[in-house]
């Protein structure tokens, strides 16, 4: 089922300057989509225009076949589509966990026995039920995340836009807010377009989408974009260090140059055969 549709959108803060540019894309219900760039590329725009924050000068974009642009159908759309931003203090808007994910359902009229159901399940897939009662003022950056997370899920979105969400975390924060993302995705479903400059993030989606001044650049799975190496540079970004590091030890015929290696568990395991060859 399609979920997202963009038809030759264009968008400029600046006139004469746009950040995005003729773009046209569709995302599948249920897809993991990475989308990276160098900054002013254009990637954050095409989240906000998702999620109707931003509306195409030009062209077109629907969200399960509602138009962004229709102001009727704004409400509906972004009860449909989540999204987290880079920095977590700027969506908490309560003092206490638990309080803080009931805020989004109170306001679309949820009534209470559902909102109750909603604060379990939001808690239970970001693993926060044990910070219910804290305060988030105690919380570390990657757990006040994982609660702008639940309280974006708490709405029950069929999509979760996560727009730089991890640039502001220790490699710690990271790994635990892409953990539940990638939960979410297989186990819940919920379609999820993260927006990342973290290119070992982007080796968990289905697809990654480049782009560079302001247009899609080219695409595929990560196994697709991520062997156009000289691509990549081009649009101002750099492979996943331990690809990139298994590419230089190929060309100097250390490693066999057919071995797939993008993550550091596969780099590590490659190195430790090699070892035990020597």
């Amino acid at each position: 089922m399609q979920a997202i549709k963009i038809e030759n959108a264009y968008f400029s803060y600046e006139e004469g300057h746009p950040a995005v540019n003729d773009i046209s894309l569709e995302i599948n219900q249920g897809e993991y989509i990475a989308i990276v760039g160098k900054n002013g590329s254009g990637k954050s725009t095409i989240a906000k225009l998702i999620n109707g924050l931003l509306l195409p000068k030009s062209g077109k974009v629907s969200v399960f076949g509602l138009d962004t642009s229709d102001k009727k159908q704004v409400f509906e759309i972004r009860k449909n589509v989540g999204m987290v931003f880079q920095n977590p203090d700027n969506q908490m808007v309560a003092t206490i966990v638990e309080d803080d994910i009931v805020f989004g359902p109170e306001n679309i009229g949820v009534p209470r026995e559902e909102i109750a159901k909603r604060i379990e399940f939001a808690l239970t897939a970001t693993n926060n039920t044990a910070f219910r009662n804290r305060p988030s003022s105690e919380l570390s950056g990657g757990q006040k995340q994982r609660v702008a997370i639940a309280g974006v899920l708490a709405i029950r979105p069929k999509i979760l836009i996560l727009d730089e969400a991890t640039s502001m975390l220790d490699p710690k924060g990271r790994s635990e807010v892409n953990e539940v993302i990638r939960k979410l995705n297989k186990e819940e479903g919920i379609t999820v377009i993260t927006v990342t400059h973290y290119m070992e993030e982007a080796l968990f989606a289905d697809r990654v989408i480049v782009t560079n001044s302001g247009q899609i650049a080219f695409s595929g799975t990560p196994e697709q974009v991520f062997s156009r190496e000289k691509d990549i540079e081009a649009c101002g970004l750099c492979l996943p260090r331990a690809m990139y590091i298994a590419n230089r030890l190929k060309e100097k015929n250390i490693l066999d140059k057919n071995l797939k290696c993008y993550t550091a568990q596969e780099l590590e395991s490659a190195l430790c055969e090699l070892f035990v060859k020597i």
